[in-house]
């Protein structure tokens, strides 16, 4: 893991909070090389799925 810690989730920020993606990043990369891509791209899925809803809440 890196020095580097993230900085603290906002309640605004969603489902996809900072804590839980890197949780969620650091649970990809630890499973089988075969298994990461799809789990990257599940990630990515839920990601641009949470900024195209925070787009509609905001009215953008």
């Amino acid at each position: 893991m890196s020095d580097i810690d993230p900085a603290p989730a906002q309640p605004e920020e969603g489902l996809l909070e900072r804590t839980q993606f890197f949780e969620t990043a650091e649970a990809i990369e630890a499973q089988p090389l075969e298994l990461r891509a799809a789990g990257f791209d599940q990630l990515a899925e839920a990601l641009v799925a949470e900024l195209e809803r925070s787009d509609h809440e905001t009215g953008a």
